[in-house]
């Protein structure tokens, strides 16, 4: 059965006005980032943008521990790609800090430790599968050679090692998906972070994109967090769900997904899928003030 852990509701109240880094409160999430290489902490995080008292993010603290695959599923406009951006160093907290392996999150950001994978692939069109690829290494001035042999070999792992010298154009929506997550994956970082990267592709390509991603998690131990609106997507992908209450975004809940470790099709035919289905559904619908 899935464990389920609820974050001790909280009264609205505006943001201070003048950042500040606050003391750690207690983790949301099981397990202990610690200094791990690849684990994630947010402080105390409150985001707002112009009017310090209408935050998108309240007081957001929580640890991912280094090897997590943590989905992050709640309504529409209640602070999850915002969330992520800070994770990424994309956004910065309007007070509060977001670290990871111990230190702060431009450090990793800086060091090529975090990939990104967003909704749009974002591939240049004038370029090959192999030079999208090589991209991130032509920016850390990585040598021709070695830019292609490690952009080969994380084709050939997302399962295109026939397309690379294809064009964007030439490529359907799910390969365009995989050559994306290549190029997040090529600079080797510890942490990937993806905002419904499958979230415009047919049911079809998005299941077989989302078996594959779950069995590229376990050969590689990143830490993944995965923004979804899909419920049963979430179940199938993670070690973990966390659930956002509705804006300002604050982590409402978290719910351990204890299913089998290699997941496949027949994983969402099982029992134990379904529970956990039911699950995170009641817990959102619980947030958003819904009604089964």
């Amino acid at each position: 059965m899935p464990r389920t852990t609820t974050a001790a509701p909280a009264a609205p109240a505006p943001a201070p006005a003048v950042p500040a880094t606050p003391a750690p409160t207690s983790g949301a999430l099981t397990g202990t980032a610690g200094d791990e290489r690849g684990a994630i902490e947010l402080r105390g995080i409150w985001k707002w943008f112009g009017d310090p008292s209408a935050p998108v993010l309240r007081d957001v603290s929580f640890r991912i521990p280094a090897g997590s695959f943590v989905s992050v599923i709640g309504a529409s406009g209640c602070g999850k790609s915002t969330m992520l951006r800070m994770m990424g160093d994309l956004a910065r907290p309007s007070r509060g800090e977001v670290r990871t392996g111990g230190h702060p999150v431009s450090q990793a950001r800086q060091a090529h430790e975090i990939g990104f994978v967003f909704q749009a692939a974002n591939l240049c069109a004038w370029r090959s599968v192999r030079r999208n690829v090589e991209l991130p290494l032509e920016a850390m001035k990585v040598g021709r050679a070695e830019r292609r042999e490690r952009a080969l070999a994380e084709l050939d792992r997302v399962g295109l090692a026939a397309a690379v010298n294809q064009y964007p154009a030439e490529l359907s929506g799910g390969m365009a998906q995989r050559v994306a997550i290549a190029r997040s994956l090529v600079t080797e970082p510890p942490i990937v972070l993806m905002d419904e990267p499958f979230g415009a592709l047919d049911e079809i390509t998005r299941d077989r994109l989302n078996l594959d991603l779950h069995g590229l998690w376990r050969r590689t131990a990143k830490t993944i967090v995965f923004v979804t609106h899909s419920i049963p997507e979430a179940v199938l992908l993670s070690t973990q769900v966390v659930v956002m209450g509705r804006r300002p975004g604050r982590i409402d809940r978290t719910i351990d997904i204890t299913l089998p470790d290699e997941r496949t099709a027949e994983t969402s035919r099982i029992p134990e899928f379904f529970e956990a289905v039911t699950e995170v559904r009641d817990a959102l619908f619980d947030v958003m003030g819904r009604d089964l």
